[in-house]
């Protein structure tokens, strides 16, 4: 998975996105990454907290064309529609999906 590098700045108060740590990037769409933060979570943040150097989406990465300039791109494992909040809802299908592809994430380093 692509990483990401954060350039937040500590003023945010957010515990779970450290400044100059690097992200796995899970997913993102016309203004925001989603990423695997420190609480091992998935979550969105304004892409002007990362650096963007040489970020590139995998080829086998799902694209969407929601119209008018916005568009969202997943990792296939987590690219059903709706997968987000099914997962913050704690349907057990989406958590499940979740741990799968954070297994695979540690099989590949």
């Amino acid at each position: 998975m692509p990483k990401i590098l954060a350039i937040v700045s500590k003023i945010t108060n957010r515990t779970s996105l450290v400044q100059g740590h690097e992200y796995e990037v899970i997913g993102f769409d016309d203004s925001f990454y989603r990423i695997i933060d420190e609480a091992n979570e998935p979550a969105f943040y304004p892409k002007s907290y990362f650096i963007d150097d040489g970020f590139t989406t995998p080829l086998n990465w799902v694209y969407r064309d929601l119209g008018e300039g916005e568009f969202s791109c997943d990792t296939p494992e987590l690219s059903s529609p709706g997968f987000y909040e099914n997962y913050a809802d704690g349907e057990p299908s989406a958590i499940e999906a979740y741990k799968e592809l954070l297994k695979l994430k540690r099989t590949q380093h």
